[in-house]
């Protein structure tokens, strides 16, 4: 994870109280079908 990554992440914990663990969480739900979609492509 990069430096600014983190440092958004403890802005939005501290100042809008999402906790980090569930950001965490929606950014690899997110990540997932964009990987998924160009390691289909890659197998063709």
């Amino acid at each position: 994870m990069n430096k600014e990554l983190f440092e958004a992440m403890n802005y939005l914990e501290k100042e809008k109280g999402i906790d980090k663990n569930v950001l965490m969480e929606a950014l690899e739900a997110a990540s997932f079908p964009p990987i998924r979609k160009i390691l289909n492509l890659l197998q063709m």
